[in-house]
């Protein structure tokens, strides 16, 4: 078994697409990109050369109530620049929390997307 070196993707579903890939264009810093054909509405966002996050919309006979339907626990991107990723989401008005790692000299930041996706930024120093 080999140890795991980076996240390669999350796979996400949202009730709207179009919102939610503006969201993760201009809050989070992604970009859409080539993206496979699919039977349904589907996005591939990129972080440079990497398809990290794809949202989808799910059919709408999926199984399973409302809440089983979208979104996923969470999600983490390694960033650069804490403060400056802090300031950029104050400038956007979203609410977000903060956790130092002093044991692991690394700074979080917490936040709620659309469809209630918590989504991280780490810093790691």
């Amino acid at each position: 078994m080999s140890d795991v070196i980076d996240m390669h993707h999350v796979a996400m579903a949202t009730a709207d697409l179009e919102t939610t890939i503006k969201f993760y264009t201009d809050i989070v810093g992604l970009e859409a990109g080539p993206t496979p054909s699919s039977s349904r509405p589907l996005q591939w966002m990129y972080a440079g050369d990497n398809p990290v996050l794809h949202i989808f919309q799910p059919n709408e006979d999926r199984a399973g109530g409302e809440d089983d339907v979208y979104g996923v626990a969470h999600f983490a991107l390694h960033i650069a620049d804490f403060d400056r990723a802090k300031e950029h989401l104050e400038k956007h008005g979203i609410d977000y929390a903060v956790n130092i790692m002093e044991s692991r000299n690394a700074r979080q930041l917490f936040f709620d997307g659309p469809d209630g996706v918590r989504v991280e930024l780490i810093e790691l120093r």
